[in-house]
């Protein structure tokens, strides 16, 4: 973990207080109101750089941060941005994603911009309390945004999917305090001892999986934990063992399981957006603003802490996923009826009638309202016969007609029993009915 850049002249004296006067970790944090971790930092890159308190007051404050650091660069260049011409020309060509070019980037600037990582901390943390074999009774988090949405003293807002891992385990978040290092400063001290007993231990192995990876670390940090401490005399393990262990809460029996959480309203189809889908939730709560919550498989819909709808997931953007109970009583109706059905309906009737059915279907903007058209047709089938909307259906197609209303028209106005196509007529059939309906009405 890097050390954060003090100014220069507190890593003077806080060299100063341990090089030359041979203080105390403790006794310099009282004198300088820094934290544990923040000294145990500069301490250790001091010597291993090998400096002493000679080598250091002959380095000016620019060159010993240099020393200490490495040279001060901008956000900008340690965090390139994507071109976004480039990536507008590379979208265009066939088989090129977002998620392509994302790749791409982070193969050229290893340390650029990436997706949020909050999937990673919940169950890193989710793993720290089955390693535990229980629940502490708080989670002190630092303010990082996987953790903390609104940074505050006194009522930090805490993030909605690690809210719910408190709520799951049965504890309670406590972040720590904004710019308060004594609060994590055990935390950073365990950090810097895991650095030097497992990290450094390990920088001159080799691994050929993750598995062995983890293997290895696993059994440093059994070592370590299994180390005597001098000041206590006794090992970590013993302490957590005899002091920590008996205060923790049981593990649920269940795992942890991750959610992401996002706002969406319900549209006047009775579908909300969660991600790239569409998902649909009782018709009842129209324009009514819900609450998604997506894991690996599922999606819910929560309207005001309740749960209104439960939906498999899927991942194709812009598609609709509906359950028939979530439907007004004149939808359910037409919920049995598909495009294959319709249409294949259409064909018995003649060409034309089909030809139509499936404009209809493919200009409506929701697949509903052109069902719901076709239907008219199969109505105005039953009345006319076969033979009478077929022709409708003809002359309707000429003058662009795309209604069941339009079709109607015509077979009222007898155009459909014309010995030759009336074109001039069927034009004026189609506007007479837009005058009195609008172009876009559907039945």
């Amino acid at each position: 973990m890097a050390t954060e850049r003090l100014a220069m002249h507190d890593v003077r004296e806080i060299l100063r207080q341990k090089l030359t006067l041979k203080r105390s970790h403790r006794a310099v944090v009282k004198a300088l109101g820094v934290s544990m971790g923040v000294i145990s930092g500069v301490v250790t890159r001091a010597a291993a750089l090998g400096l002493d308190w000679a080598a250091v007051e002959a380095l000016d404050d620019e060159a010993l941060e240099v020393r200490l650091y490495g040279p001060r660069i901008t956000k900008r260049q340690a965090r390139p941005l994507p071109d976004p011409a480039e990536l507008h020309v590379e979208l265009r060509k066939p088989g090129v994603t977002l998620q392509l070019l994302h790749l791409e980037y982070l193969e050229r600037h290893p340390d650029g911009y990436r997706y949020k990582k909050l999937a990673d901390f919940t169950a890193s943390n989710a793993r720290a309390l089955t390693f535990f074999g229980g629940a502490t009774n708080a989670i002190v988090p630092d303010q990082l945004k996987s953790a903390v949405t609104i940074a505050n003293r006194y009522e930090a807002g805490v993030q909605r999917t690690f809210a719910e891992l408190g709520r799951h385990y049965s504890t309670t978040v406590l972040p720590a305090r904004p710019r308060s290092p004594r609060d994590k400063a055990k935390v950073e001290v365990a950090v810097q001892v895991a650095q030097r007993w497992i990290l450094a231990r390990m920088r001159n192995e080799t691994f050929d999986s993750l598995g062995a990876l983890n293997a290895r670390i696993a059994e440093l940090c059994a070592e370590l934990n299994r180390r005597v401490m001098r000041q206590y005399k006794a090992s970590r393990l013993e302490l957590f063992e005899r002091l920590d262990k008996p205060a923790l809460r049981p593990l649920p029996a269940e795992p942890f399981v991750h959610a992401d959480w996002e706002k969406a309203r319900l549209n006047i189809d009775y579908h909300a957006k969660v991600g790239v889908h569409f998902y649909s939730a009782p018709f009842t709560l129209v324009h009514e603003e819900l609450w998604g919550r997506s894991t690996a498989t599922t999606v819910e819909l929560y309207h005001r802490g309740a749960r209104v709808a439960s939906h498999l997931r899927s991942n194709v953007p812009g598609r609709h996923t509906t359950d028939g109970r979530h439907m007004p009583a004149s939808h359910q109706k037409h919920a049995e009826w598909t495009p294959t059905r319709i249409l294949g309906w259409a064909s018995t009737v003649g060409p034309m009638t089909a030809k139509l059915a499936e404009a209809i279907l493919a200009e409506r903007r929701h697949p509903e309202h052109g069902y719901r058209s076709c239907l008219g047709l199969f109505r105005l089938a039953k009345r006319y016969g076969h033979e009478r909307v077929e022709a409708a259906c003809a002359r309707a197609l000429v003058v662009g007609a795309r209604s069941y209303r339009h079709v109607d028209s015509i077979l009222k106005h007898g155009l459909d029993r014309a010995p030759a196509l009336d074109v001039e007529r069927a034009e004026g059939a189609k506007v007479e009915h837009e005058n009195v309906r609008g172009p876009d009405y559907y039945h």
